[in-house]
């Protein structure tokens, strides 16, 4: 039979025990959530942003480009907070690539052959400061299924799978830029 004192001492260790393993799972609770938690440090102020997609030339055909910089520019606002004073830097987002692949249905279910597809956006998100000097330089790349639109054609899709590539790259830049 066991003592008092150790029976005693064995529950007070795993209360312990327990109450570390419980503090420690709230504490990274925010970090496995799923939340994007990059809204919280946009309260970095700019002073403006501007998106620059004439790395992407020839390859932005119509008003692709047009729709794209509107998109990055409304997505990048509403994930910094943007000031007006022109004593703060500046962000300025820069598009290099685009890939978005035509969508071939993907049917793995049916047992058929399957085309895997991933649509992708390269760029980057500079800290410009007043003078004009790159204050910091964050390569950005996201990618996406393709599938994302699946069983849709045409341009509304295509900007649907845009948009999905917008919100990630600004999500991304807002976790590198929005703490400086």
């Amino acid at each position: 039979m066991l003592s008092p004192v150790f029976s005693l001492s064995r529950r007070l260790l795993l209360a312990l025990g327990l109450g570390l393993v419980v503090a420690g799972g709230l504490a990274l609770a925010p970090a496995f959530s799923g939340q994007d938690r990059s809204d919280a440090r946009a309260a970095t102020g700019y002073a403006s942003v501007t998106v620059d997609t004439a790395p992407l030339g020839a390859s932005l055909y119509g008003p692709t480009g047009e729709r794209l910089r509107a998109m990055m520019q409304a997505e990048m606002k509403r994930r910094f907070r943007i000031t007006g004073d022109a004593t703060q830097p500046r962000l300025v987002v820069r598009i290099t690539e685009i890939v978005i692949p035509a969508n071939f249905g993907l049917d793995n279910q049916s047992g058929g052959a399957a085309l895997q597809t991933t649509d992708r956006m390269d760029g980057e998100t500079l800290v410009v400061a007043p003078d004009g000097k790159v204050l910091q330089r964050f390569p950005v790349t996201v990618t996406a299924p393709s599938s994302t639109a699946l069983g849709e054609n045409g341009v509304e899709a295509d900007f649907r799978r845009l948009g999905d590539l917008v919100r990630s790259f600004a999500s991304w830049s807002a976790r590198y830029a929005g703490s400086r």
